[in-house]
């Protein structure tokens, strides 16, 4: 919970809606659960003035314009450390992220694809938020050795300066569904980005620390209202259950013998009037 915790010290600025994931549209969360309909497409695409593996106004080499302005700004710090970064691709519409799924999927077979590659609507890509770059060292591929060249290293301690996360970190497959991509970025600004960067969480983490923030709160409302429920429920049954004793006592005074069921339900019903008198205090006249 340490980490949980710490979030709260995160201070967003001041036109950001909220603080977690999915009450700013750049904290977007979009994963194998959260998805996105095959019609969602971002407003205000643009291409970021980058140097890009296949030149062209052609969709991957799009992202929504925010990210945009601060992909140009991550490239532009990294040229000046002498960093040469490539980007490969970022915004995919439904419609192609479904054609490379199931070109995977006849590769590499189900299984192994569901670690590398996403469903359609199940893609961050799908937001223009995200892209994927590399680097010549690397040949411009998407591999994991991108993680251990100059490029890579430099990507991931500088990323969050742009607003930028790793969005698929080494040893937090099991959280984010995914395998280490130490090529894919994906911009939710630069509060949340350091925040990400300096605490090692995921988005997902993130997500799961504000609702249990958010929890006692809420937890405490629904306690109220499972309490008046309980109550209601109880106050009837009490009535019911006096009801029926007391008519069960006046058989017997009057010498009627009661049979066996009659005198189970006698002995049930008096536990359960016992039991609601410890459970709700006697109303005050």
């Amino acid at each position: 919970m340490g980490m949980c915790l710490s979030f709260s010290l995160l201070t967003l600025a001041k036109d950001a809606v909220d603080k977690c994931p999915n009450n700013n549209k750049y904290h977007q969360i979009v994963n194998k659960e959260k998805t996105l309909s095959s019609d969602y497409k971002p407003s205000h695409l643009v291409i970021p003035n980058v140097k890009v593996l296949q030149a062209g106004n052609i969709e991957k080499n799009h992202m929504e314009k925010v990210a945009a302005l601060h992909l140009e700004e991550l490239f532009q710090g990294a040229n000046k450390e002498k960093i040469s970064l490539v980007a490969v691709s970022g915004y995919r519409s439904y419609k192609r992220q479904n054609t490379l799924y199931n070109q995977y999927i006849k590769r590499y077979g189900k299984k192994y694809t569901d670690t590398v590659s996403a469903q359609a609507g199940k893609s961050e890509h799908q937001t223009g938020l995200a892209i994927d770059v590399s680097a010549k060292s690397v040949g411009y591929d998407l591999t994991t050795r991108f993680g251990m060249t100059q490029e890579g290293k430099w990507l991931a301690q500088n990323a969050y300066r742009y607003g930028f996360i790793i969005r698929y970190p080494k040893g937090k497959e099991q959280i984010t569904g995914y395998s280490y991509e130490p090529w894919h970025i994906r911009y939710v600004g630069t509060e949340l980005a350091e925040h990400i960067y300096k605490t090692g969480l995921t988005l997902e983490e993130i997500e799961t620390c504000c609702l249990l923030e958010k929890a006692p709160e809420e937890l405490m409302e629904e306690q109220v209202k499972q309490e008046a429920f309980i109550h209601t429920e109880l106050e009837e049954l009490k009535e019911v259950t006096s009801q029926v004793v007391e008519q069960n006592t006046t058989l017997a005074e009057e010498g009627t013998d009661l049979n066996k069921d009659q005198r189970q339900v006698q002995l049930f019903l008096s536990a359960v009037k016992e039991t609601t008198k410890k459970i709700i205090p006697e109303r005050k006249k």
